[in-house]
């Protein structure tokens, strides 16, 4: 007799279309699991929390607004049937509380998708600085939070790192499973490059200090007397006003700024580009994370150029599968774009190589194997515990 899925809630007031939950539900999927989404919207954009953290907390509709959330929440909650197993999406700090609570009452593990510290982001993007005491109230509750389910998913084996020195937890329910990218979408497509003689790099991403975008500016300043080079900016956020002053200021010619688009319309963006460009500032999450669009250009057979790392070092080699910079400095950007430019031999074996790791290691299907065993494994020695 063939033994029924296992029913997996995915709970909380995540971000529903966020990647990395809308990759983790697909994932699960894929591999079998049955998912049962108990979701709530809490928050309504970037600017919505940054707001909050910023003072909007101490407004009583604020809280009035959690309340609602979470009582609609737990109705949800109270009608979704059985499940074996309760899984939180990201950012999920407020809600692990509440979500082993109802683990332990229905005896199942409880699962947590952390991915990153919303403290370390908080203060790389400074918005503590008109209000220092939430950063310390954040703290407090990451590091509840971190204390209390099962079983912690981290991207990286250096943000594991991070999280055990910063909160003294043990690394014993902790494991890897990367970010990867959706490659069902993000593959090596037919768009050909819109002109022979344009040497195109492109950068794309939320508009936020811990990218570095402006040491990109840096460089294009350096590049503005090679006429074939074009730098594309793609995105939007918080820094967005400061980097187009800067690129007025200083008569960029050869940077364009293009807003957010569709998923299919970025893609055709990527695949008439020459390089890719990630990110390039120096911030403790900047060093220990492996961001979406690096996955994303790999999967796409794009070459590669980014701050080097402890995280990217563990996960490939310079020159071989990416070409890795010197962070914040615009003058490295420009002599990796320069000595790619020149060497089309390199950046044809940095595509296919990087094609070839993605697809050995952080493809969708393989990221889902690895999810699926660390599902199970935690399944197993929860049983375990519990038949004693």
């Amino acid at each position: 007799m063939t033994s029924q899925p296992l029913k997996i809630c995915f709970f909380g007031t995540y971000r529903a279309n966020y990647v990395r939950n809308r990759l983790m539900i697909d994932r699960l999927r894929l591999r079998g699991f049955e998912v049962l989404e108990c979701h709530i919207c809490l928050w309504f954009g970037e600017e919505d929390r940054q707001d909050i953290i910023k003072g909007g907390w101490k407004n009583p509709e604020f809280w009035l607004r959690v309340a609602k959330s979470y009582i609609q929440l737990i109705w949800k909650f109270l009608h979704i049937g059985k499940i074996d197993i309760l899984m939180v999406g990201y950012p999920g700090h407020f809600d692990i509380p509440l979500a082993r609570m109802l683990s332990k009452i229905l005896g199942i593990p409880l699962i947590w998708d952390v991915l990153m510290s919303i403290y370390l982001i908080t203060e790389e993007r400074m918005l503590d600085k008109d209000n220092p005491s939430i950063i310390q109230i954040i703290k407090k509750i990451e590091d509840l939070s971190l204390r209390l389910p099962d079983l912690l998913i981290i991207d990286t084996p250096e943000y594991a790192n991070w999280y055990v020195s910063e909160y003294s937890i043990s690394k014993k329910n902790i494991r890897y499973v990367p970010l990867g990218s959706d490659d069902r979408v993000f593959k090596p497509g037919k768009d050909g490059k819109d002109s022979e003689s344009t040497f195109k790099c492109i950068y794309y991403g939320t508009f936020v200090n811990s990218h570095g975008v402006e040491f990109i500016l840096e460089s294009a300043q350096m590049l503005q007397e090679y006429s074939d080079i074009k730098i594309d900016l793609i995105g939007s956020g918080p820094e967005l006003k400061k980097i187009l002053a800067r690129a007025d200021k200083f008569g960029l010619r050869n940077v364009g700024f293009l807003d957010w688009m569709n998923v299919h319309d970025l893609i055709a963006h990527i695949g008439k580009a020459d390089i890719c460009l990630g990110t390039f500032r120096s911030t403790p999450q900047g060093l220990i994370t492996v961001q979406n669009k690096i996955y994303e250009c790999l999967a796409m057979a794009k070459p590669i150029i980014t701050g080097d790392s402890p995280a990217m070092r563990r996960a490939f080699t310079h020159k071989k599968h990416v070409y890795l910079c010197q962070r914040e400095s615009g003058s490295s950007i420009t002599e990796a774009i320069l000595t790619l430019k020149s060497d089309p031999l390199l950046c044809q074996q940095l595509s296919q190589n990087g094609f070839t790791i993605y697809k050995k290691r952080y493809s969708f299907n393989r990221i889902a194997d690895m999810l699926d065993t660390v599902i199970q494994e935690t399944v197993h020695c929860h049983n375990a515990r519990n038949s004693v």
